[in-house]
């Protein structure tokens, strides 16, 4: 059976160069470095350099937002847009569909915090460590919320110019007064309005996400910032995506010292955040490399317990889970009795048991379950990807990827999940590309032309306002929260890089604008929304 990996690829790639690990990354404007991650962003100094040239009296009641703002210009690993790739070792399928299989009891949960201390031996070094894990707080778990993720800034174009304006994540959802902000006004096309409406959405928001990748460095982040958003009753939820694509085998040697030293560098830095935090360990491991077999999966599941150790050490109110890809059948006249439902749009069970060992080893340090859940029209084909630059291209009705069944398909994993864990469920990032591709020369090839970039633009509206709809039952699952994965649509997402998605890549977010795909570097301030999503997405909350 297939899995699709996913990588993760620069915001602002744009395949000129490599850096160290071979991800293409831009040739930056001037005034910008390449930075540690390989993309794009302005020197420390440059960040905090003074900043009064920024704006006029207008921009009198955020001159603190103003000032923060501006050294948003990191560029930053974790605030990339998650994107669809196929690892050029694997040849490995995930969310479009394929049908290769072969053949309500909650925890109750109460507000005090409940530990279990654990010793575990680490890999370093031949000696116990008492770690306390805990349960959610009931307040959490039995409550469905939503949020929002992808980066901890957004680049837009800056009016005539070819740098950008840097705009965090965390403004983006409290200043009420964003539209009057002088420096957001020099963003090209700037529609304040358009700007204002998100923020009174977002506002609504519970959880929002930070991607935390091999090579990060704790400068790409505002910890005042992600401090502030705390403080006002918002939790962060931090996605340690290290290992990603490069799961083809069991981690050992040099690259399992690395990963060490790295948790103790995630834990000095959670260190200063003071209140809940959720934290993902390596979502999508579910890959056949770890799935192989029990020993395959005992070493997997030794590792990120000798992780989630390290972090939890000295860190107050963290929350553990493991997310895993739904690389489940998705075919909607697929009846395989594998799946264990009327169709397999409906879900896999076969596909979702493959991971039991694993939750279940890791069963006392797990707070909760996550999966993941990403669909296209097109893509690359997963059974012959093609080549970097020559990419071969399959499409996918509607029935075939299963998408009018994905708001009850999402029912039925987090019950599922619920069920065999007997924890609470999470779902830390949700994506629907909404171009669609006809080959109608039937060359199979993408030509001019054949691209309509709003073919699936209702489609997330339809998802999400069926999730809206479906609260309670998601709720009785043991779904406790889900996050779209990706705000924007970004012109060079991707560009010039592997591209899963093809030119879907530019079509992921739940708002586009006039920027054009491929020409434009950053987002336009002409926010266009994706249908109603974003009234179905927050409007009940």
């Amino acid at each position: 059976m297939g899995l699709k990996s996913w990588m993760f690829v620069l915001w602002m790639s744009v395949g000129v160069m490599f850096n160290g690990c071979g991800t293409e990354v831009s040739s930056c404007s001037e005034g910008e470095i390449v930075l540690a991650d390989g993309s794009c962003g302005l020197e420390q100094s440059v960040l905090d350099s003074d900043e009064s040239n920024t704006g006029t009296s207008l921009a009198v009641l955020n001159t603190d937002q103003v000032a923060e703002d501006k050294r948003e210009s990191e560029s930053q690993t974790e605030e990339v847009t998650r994107v669809n790739n196929v690892s050029t070792t694997t040849n490995e399928t995930n969310t479009n569909p394929t049908d290769e299989n072969s053949d309500n009891s909650t925890e109750t949960l109460t507000t005090s915090t409940q530990s279990v201390e654990t010793n575990t031996d680490t890999q370093e070094e031949n000696s116990a460590t008492t770690v306390n894990y805990k349960t959610l707080p009931q307040s959490m778990s039995e409550n469905l919320n939503v949020g929002f993720g992808g980066r901890n800034a957004y680049p837009f174009a800056k009016e005539g110019s070819d740098s950008a304006i840097w705009v965090n994540s965390v403004t983006l959802m409290l200043n009420e007064h964003i539209a009057e902000n002088a420096y957001y006004q020099t963003i090209r096309n700037f529609d304040g309005d358009k700007f204002k409406t998100l923020q009174q959405y977002l506002v609504k928001s519970k959880y929002i996400s930070y991607w935390i990748t091999e090579g990060w460095e704790e400068s790409w982040y505002t910890p005042s910032k992600i401090q502030e958003a705390m403080d006002a009753g918002y939790i962060p939820v931090f996605i340690y995506w290290y290992f990603g694509d490069k799961l083809t085998s069991v981690p050992s040697g040099e690259t399992l010292s690395n990963y060490y030293e790295d948790n103790q560098k995630v834990a000095n830095f959670l260190n200063q955040l003071n209140g809940t935090k959720l934290f993902i360990m390596e979502p999508e491991f579910n890959k056949d490399a770890i799935l192989e077999n029990n020993s395959t999966q005992t070493a997997f599941a030794t590792i990120i317990s000798t992780a989630i150790d390290t972090i939890e050490s000295n860190s107050s109110d963290i929350y553990f889970s493991l997310c895993m890809t739904d690389r489940g059948s998705r075919g909607a006249t697929s009846t395989l009795p594998s799946c264990g439902y009327d169709n397999c749009a409906l879900g896999d069970k076969h596909s979702w048991s493959e991971t039991e060992l694993i939750y279940k080893t890791l069963d006392e340090k797990l707070s909760f379950i996550s999966f993941q859940e990403m669909v296209a029209q097109f893509s690359r084909d997963p059974s012959n990807p093609g080549s970097w630059n020559e990419p071969n291209p399959i499409a996918y009705t509607k029935d075939e990827t299963g998408v009018d069944y994905l708001a009850q398909r999402i029912v039925n994993f987090s019950a599922y999940l619920n069920e065999s864990h007997n924890k609470p469920v999470f779902l830390p990032y949700l994506s629907i590309a909404t171009a669609t591709w006809n080959d109608s020369d039937s060359t199979g090839t993408v030509s001019d032309g054949e691209i309509d970039k709003e073919g699936w633009i209702n489609i997330p509206e339809q998802v999400y306002g069926a999730l809206a709809n479906e609260r309670e039952a998601l709720k009785n699952s043991g779904l406790f929260g889900y996050m779209p994965m990706a705000l924007f649509d970004n012109p060079r997402q991707d560009y010039g890089g592997y591209q899963y998605f093809m030119q879907n890549e530019y079509h992921l977010g739940l708002i586009q604008s006039s920027a054009e795909d491929e020409t434009d570097k950053y987002i336009y301030g002409d926010l266009a929304y994706k249908g109603d999503v974003l009234e179905q997405i927050f409007g009940a909350l």
